[in-house]
């Protein structure tokens, strides 16, 4: 009877395990497909900044919510930064090295997708690369810490919550952005890869966005 239980709850578990598994690889290729509409759309569609850096936010809501879901810790999130150690942050994401490698790539060519369609924002970039927005660590560790203390909870336990997303219509939430900088930025925070690009991102809109 008891090898019987052990049996069923090993079956319970290991199918547990593989739902959860199927889940993350769902996600992942709907984020793969969203990417790969958004870049055919981009391609061919007229010129409309607004609307063209949307799959750029909606990448970073996808990423946070993924790593965010289950929570971390204030202080292992910011180790990982510090230490430019992701993959403990990328086993927490559900997202392979390979599928890692994959997104990365997607992004750098819709990265140049939108460079060439807006030219503009090549000038903004190369000044955001001079002066090495995306090396500005502390400046990500203080935006952990800004949703870490905007958290309900006293504990460092950072979890995913509507105030941590972004919606994809941010003028529509009274947002007022220098939109080709703030475009600009976002392309130069997709060279630190899916994982961290949600916290650069988020560091984007501080940078250049107020809200009324």
């Amino acid at each position: 009877m008891k090898l019987k239980l052990k049996g069923t709850f090993f079956v319970a578990t290991l199918l547990v395990f593989l739902t959860a598994c199927q889940k993350n690889e769902i996600e992942n290729n709907s984020l793969l497909n969203k990417i790969e509409r958004y870049t055919e759309t981009i391609s061919t569609s007229p010129k409309n900044l607004k609307s063209d850096l949307k799959v750029l936010i909606e990448i970073r809501n996808h990423v946070a919510k993924n790593v965010l879901n289950k929570g971390i810790e204030k202080k292992e999130l910011i180790n990982s930064i510090r230490s430019k150690n992701i993959d403990n942050i990328l086993e927490r994401s559900g997202i392979s090295k390979e599928e890692n490698d994959i997104i990365s790539s997607k992004l750098e060519n819709l990265k140049n997708i939108l460079i060439n369609k807006y030219p503009e924002l090549e000038e903004y970039m190369i000044s955001m690369n001079k002066n090495c927005f995306t090396c500005d660590v502390e400046k990500q560790i203080a935006y952990i810490n800004k949703i870490a203390n905007s958290s309900n909870s006293s504990s460092d336990l950072i979890s995913y919550n509507t105030a941590t997303e972004l919606s994809p219509e941010i003028e529509d939430i009274g947002a007022d952005c220098r939109w080709v900088a703030y475009t600009a930025c976002l392309l130069v925070c997709t060279t630190t890869g899916p994982v961290i690009y949600w916290i650069c991102a988020a560091l984007c809109v501080d940078t250049y966005c107020t809200f009324n």
